[in-house]
């Protein structure tokens, strides 16, 4: 409303942070192999602070689009440097579980993105809002600084390579990725898995449920806010089972199998109850991780 954008144009301008993300997530790996993890850390949520600060005083759209690109390049940093940080003090054995748990703590600031901040947004204008959340980074970057640390160089479980940083080096290794057919089936199950969240919950998952099923704001905020919850509880559930079991493949496919049927429902169904609504929304999330 207040750049005068059509659905459209907000889902090209988000779009700009999946493109800055997607483009920068190999390079920012094979960085992350070869130098500290904690002060690639640091930059990306300096990039994501700015991106954020931009929007809240953005005064046109080209604004956002600078933003949106700040935030991509800065969520390609701060996601893979806590992996690789992950990696160098956990052992093989305990990394779906890890995982698990970065993501649940990852998907508490997609669920705090609904409900709470559309009561911010509500009663103290959205620029306000978003201040304050530049502000709330802030703070999580001086704890980032104090309190993350490298793994030691003895014990670490995956040390940084800091040899051959020549780009003959880089394009052989990218080759070696794109050539390997198992890893484009494993980008395109997550691509597949990731979309419904992304699109539902992250861009229109409010607006659809305002004009397609009649619901309040604050009602479908909250509904948004569900797969977020969902994901942060089946996380957890399904690294410790994988690491348990050491079964990767049984509960992708079991979680590819309900959650389409689960998406199914929430598009070609009768119109549902709210309380339906935040059921079906909570388990996408769940059986989506």
């Amino acid at each position: 409303q207040a750049f005068h954008l059509s659905a459209l144009q907000m889902g090209l301008i988000s779009a700009f942070y999946f493109l800055a993300d997607s483009i920068l997530l190999y390079p920012v790996g094979y960085l992350l192999d070869r130098f500290s993890s904690y002060r690639l850390m640091i930059l990306g949520m300096v990039l994501c602070i700015i991106g954020t600060f931009l929007v809240a005083f953005a005064t046109n759209p080209w604004f956002l689009v600078l933003s949106r690109m700040l935030a991509g390049i800065a969520g390609a940093f701060c996601l893979l440097s806590i992996l690789r940080l992950a990696a160098s003090w956990f052992s093989a054995e305990h990394m779906a579980k890890i995982t698990g748990v970065v993501i649940t703590i990852g998907m508490l600031g997609g669920a705090i993105s609904q409900a709470p901040l559309s009561y911010l947004i509500l009663h103290f204008g959205w620029r306000s809002a978003l201040f304050d959340v530049g502000v709330l980074g802030l703070v999580l970057l001086v704890a980032i600084v104090f309190l993350v640390k490298e793994a030691p160089l003895t014990n670490s479980h995956a040390p940084c390579d800091r040899k051959a940083l020549g780009w003959q080096d880089f394009w052989g290794t990218l080759w070696s990725l794109m050539s390997s057919g198992k890893n484009w089936l494993i980008g395109f199950y997550i691509c597949t898995m990731n979309l419904p969240l992304l699109v539902i919950s992250g861009l229109f998952g409010t607006l659809m449920m305002v004009q397609a099923f009649g619901m309040t704001e604050t009602q479908g905020s909250t509904i948004s806010m569900m797969p977020f919850l969902g994901t942060i509880v089946g996380s957890s559930f399904w690294g410790f089972y994988s690491d348990y079991c050491q079964r990767r493949r049984r509960p992708m496919i079991f979680g590819a199998v309900v959650s389409l049927a689960i998406l199914s429902w929430v598009v070609w169904g009768s119109s549902q109850s709210l309380w339906v609504m935040l059921i079906l929304f909570f388990f996408l999330g769940f059986f989506s991780a």
